[in-house]
């Protein structure tokens, strides 16, 4: 999983295009996967939602990104105090099209264990490079660590 930052800017660009038109259409005549959750914790409300899509034909540089399945994005709201704030984040992925998974694997802060692929993913680049030297993945199609 790669969260899509400036580091790759064009791509992005295309991605988050992408991506605001199906949110804008309600994601219609387009398949994907939709799931939200609701935290209440330390004083403040926060709502996740995920979408996630296999639609990548249309993606000129997918060859370059080996085992890439699908797009998506994240979207946060946290509200403390009656204020509220709204972040987003895209992603290239090789997770299929389930946005309960990908929800487990975003909000991980240590590894997540896909069961396809018996490979892992860590929101700590530390931590995945650490589990990466010493366990091989089974697959060349997996990503070693998110951001």
């Amino acid at each position: 999983m790669l969260a899509l930052k400036g580091n790759h800017s064009v791509l992005h660009d295309e991605v988050k295009t992408f991506l605001d038109d199906a949110m804008a259409h309600d994601w219609r005549d387009l398949p994907h996967a939709h799931h939200a959750t609701m935290d209440k914790e330390h004083g403040r409300h926060e709502q996740r939602r995920y979408w996630i899509t296999e639609q990548i034909d249309w993606l000129a540089d997918k060859a370059h990104w080996e085992g890439l399945r699908s797009l998506a994005v994240v979207e946060v709201t946290r509200t403390v105090r009656g204020q509220s704030q709204t972040q987003r984040r895209d992603y290239l992925t090789s997770l299929p099209a389930d946005a309960v998974r990908l929800a487990a694997a975003v909000r991980g802060h240590w590894e997540v264990r896909t069961a396809s692929t018996g490979c892992w993913t860590s929101n700590s680049a530390k931590t995945a490079t650490a589990y990466a030297s010493a366990t091989p993945c089974r697959t060349s199609r997996c990503y070693r660590s998110s951001p």
